[in-house]
């Protein structure tokens, strides 16, 4: 692993920081992100709309990443979170 960066393996959804092995569960990181901001890292806001109508994709969220498409931002994309943080808010609600 280089520089302790965050890895996704496979479809597995498992998460590999400092050594340290994390299955994903999305809701509850994103409950425990939305009672505890500070545990984002580093987020970006941008403009994005799920595709239906099959010009781009069908039925995938397309992100303005660039600002190509000159529409003012419409979400906040989280790209990076504070695993430990997390760790702490999940084993402290089940205790």
């Amino acid at each position: 692993m280089k520089d302790a960066e965050h890895k996704i393996v496979h479809r597995e959804r498992i998460l590999e920081k400092n050594h340290k092995l994390y299955i994903m569960i999305w809701d509850q990181l994103t409950a425990a992100l939305a009672i505890d901001p500070s545990g984002v890292v580093k987020s970006q806001t941008v403009h994005a709309t799920v595709e239906l109508a099959g010009n781009r994709t069908r039925g995938m969220l397309v992100v303005d990443w660039l600002g190509l498409l000159k529409q003012s931002a419409n979400v906040k994309l989280i790209q990076e979170v504070n695993m430990e943080r997390f760790e702490e808010l999940l084993y402290s609600g089940i205790q």
